[in-house]
Formats: C-alpha cells, structure tokens, sequence
C-alpha cells in the first residue's frame, strides 16, 4: 500500500547511541503525540530548517515519506508505536526527536442528525372524502375507474362554477351540474350512491336550494364538490 519509509543510514547515528535518542531542540520540531484510528491514513509533519529528514518506524506499520521526509503518511493497527524524526544540520551533527504514535478504536459513527426543517406531517384527509372513497365498490375494474376520473372532473367543473357570479343559487348550480352529467353516456349509473351522497351534502350545507349564494356559502358549496373530486381522483388510481 505505502512505499517503505526510506531507512536511516548507520552513518547518521552518533557513536553510543542508546536505545532512546535524545529528543531535539530548535532545530527540529515534531509533535509529541499523534492519535489517530486503526487502518486510517494519519500525517504526521515536521518543522525544520533542514532539507531532508528521515523516519524510524516500526516494521508493524505502513508509513510513506514526502516533501524530503518533512511530511510522513502512516497506516497502522491498533496499538502505540515510537516513531523517530532525524535530521542533520550541520557535518557530524545529528538531531533526533520523538513521535508517539496512538492508534486507538474506531469512533462510533455520530448520531443521525435530524433535519434542520422537518417535512410537516401529511394533512388528516376530511372524513367527508374518507366516506366517499368507502363508498366506491371494490374491486374497480378500469372502466369503472374511468368513470370515475369523469365524474370526478365535472365536479371539479362544479368547484370553479360555484364561484362564478353567473349562477344565483345553488338550484341553479346543480340543474348545470346535473346537465353536465347528461353529456356523459352511462358514466353514474355504477356511482350513483356517490352522487347522491355529494347532494345530500350539500343540501346539508345549504338547505335552501333558492336562496342566493353569498360569497361565505359559494365557498362552502365549492369546497364540497372540490372534496368529491377529489375523493373520486383517489378511488381512480
């Protein structure tokens, strides 16, 4: 995986050198511990004047030198290792200094963290619409179904026109609506119990079929047959 750290030449070492060197001064600058995980990569840097700087590893760990060994690059096990950093800053001079390397667990993964604007809660469907779509026979066959989506967009026509200043009261509104079915061949007859259930509902909303519609009750009447609509949209997936 890594290159092999370039090796320190016997010649670098000072006559009597013991098994723990003597730990650098200015000239050389490392940090005196390292942590990082089992198996992930870690850099380990040093500062000095000199151009060149070589590493004493362990055999147990993957280490790769750049920079001219000013910058090292380590993989190891779990586990706490000595590294050394030398330099030579002048002829005969050689200046050592001392890395603990301390690799250690893996972190646990952090916490999921919830997002910052949570989607709302999906809107509680109108138990009008609920009552609606309980009462579409099941199993649907596709033509049914299309008969539905039919219905289901004169109703939507229902909604707008309940709006429009052209239709007085709601008698008037239904006659254009019951018209309006007219023009759709056999499309009621297997919903019928749906379209009654809507009328019921909005003689319930509006006992008096002649009395003119007020800005508050065309939108009571036009959220009634957007509700059917829309429950008849869903049965017809």
């Amino acid at each position: 995986m890594f290159a092999f750290v370039l090796a320190l030449s016997m010649a670098l070492l000072p006559p009597g050198e013991t098994a723990e060197p003597p730990l650098a001064g200015e000239t050389l600058k490392v940090p005196v511990s390292v942590k990082a995980m089992p198996g992930r990569l870690c850099v380990i840097r040093a500062e000095t004047n000199c151009k060149r700087a070589v590493w004493i590893i362990p055999t147990t760990i993957e280490a790769d030198a750049n920079d001219g060994g000013l910058k090292l690059t380590v993989v190891a096990p779990k586990g706490q290792y000595t590294l050394y950093c030398v330099v030579s800053p002048g002829v005969d001079q050689v200046v050592i200094a001392k890395v603990t390397l301390d690799v250690g667990e893996a972190a646990p993964p952090p916490p999921d963290k919830p997002p910052d604007n949570p989607p709302p809660p999906p809107a509680p469907v109108h138990p009008f619409i609920t009552e609606l779509i309980s009462l579409f026979p099941s199993p649907a066959t596709a033509l049914l179904k299309g008969r539905a989506r039919l219905i289901a967009s004169v109703y939507r026509l229902a909604a707008k026109e309940a709006m429009s200043s052209d239709n007085v009261t709601l008698g008037e509104l239904i006659e254009l609506i019951t018209a309006a079915f007219a023009q759709i061949e056999d499309t009621s007859r297997p919903l019928n119990v749906i379209r009654t259930r809507v009328k019921a509902e909005l003689v319930r909303v509006m006992p008096n079929l002649e009395a003119d519609l007020s800005p508050a009750t065309r939108a009571i009447v036009a959220d009634v047959y957007a509700r059917a609509a829309t429950a008849l949209e869903a049965c017809a997936k």
